[in-house]
């Protein structure tokens, strides 16, 4: 099962400026090794990952981290809790705020608020509770430059990649443009290839999962990864999500060549 990337460059920001963080996976665990997996490992701040399918088991775990660690801050990101940050502080009252939109910068600024006994109230891109009531603080501006992530290749190890944020498309039954703007980001194929050179020729993998929303959105970008798969002379098979209206002979022709 994939750790959520996102979790990962979070994770990757806050090492490379100091910080000590560790990074469970729980999704295959039954409770009692997840609950040995957290009571093992205290910390300052927790912060869980929240999809719909698994809201249930994101809220009772969180219950379950305060009851051990009630000095500790709680905090949860993930699209479901995006879209229902007062409804998830309403209901679950382990959790201390919720993270909406990208995380890095947000996560950084709470943890640094932790660190130096600051408030943690009105950061930018959270939710939080101001005299017991849910508040939604200050929106946060999306990362233009997504190149200046951290760099989860160099601290874990993981068999799929993101490479944009966003999608074209206006699909009816996708959260893409609501949780990611109409706007696409993309990393440069430059900090795409280093990725995977890393992960397939250090870490060994044989099979990589592009998890863009539309990996092909970009044609140009397609082509120069591509291409430079081959000349740095990584031998992997791979696939990736994009739609029929975004891709052609000529982009399809050179992903299969570079083993998609």
């Amino acid at each position: 099962p994939f750790m959520p990337y996102g979790v990962m460059t979070i994770a990757a920001s806050l090492r490379d400026r100091g910080f000590e963080v560790d990074v469970v996976n729980l999704c295959t665990s039954d409770w009692r090794q997840a609950l040995s997996a957290i009571e093992s490992r205290p910390a300052d701040l927790f912060g869980i990952s929240c999809y719909t399918f698994h809201r249930h088991a994101a809220a009772a775990l969180g219950a379950a981290i305060k009851e051990m660690f009630p000095e500790a801050h709680l905090t949860i990101g993930g699209p479901h809790v995006w879209a229902l940050a007062r409804q998830w502080l309403s209901h679950y009252p382990a959790f201390d705020s919720v993270v909406i939109g990208e995380g890095e910068a947000s996560v950084l600024e709470l943890a640094r608020a932790l660190r130096d006994g600051q408030p943690t109230e009105g950061i930018p891109g959270t939710a939080y509770r101001r005299k017991g009531e849910p508040v939604i603080g200050p929106p946060r501006e999306f990362i233009d430059d997504l190149d200046g992530l951290g760099k989860p290749w160099q601290h874990f190890d993981y068999g799929f990649v993101v490479t944009s944020r966003g999608c074209p498309g206006k699909c009816t039954f996708c959260c893409s443009p609501e949780l990611w703007g109409r706007k696409i980001r993309f990393r440069s194929a430059a900090g795409v290839l280093d990725e995977l050179e890393e992960l397939v020729i250090a870490r060994g993998h044989r099979f990589l999962n592009v998890k863009d929303d539309t990996f092909t959105a970009q044609k140009s970008r397609v082509v120069e990864i591509c291409r430079g798969i081959g000349e740095r002379g990584l031998v992997f098979r791979w696939c990736c999500d994009t739609r029929v209206d975004c891709a052609d002979g000529e982009v399809l022709a050179a992903m299969r060549r570079a083993g998609c």
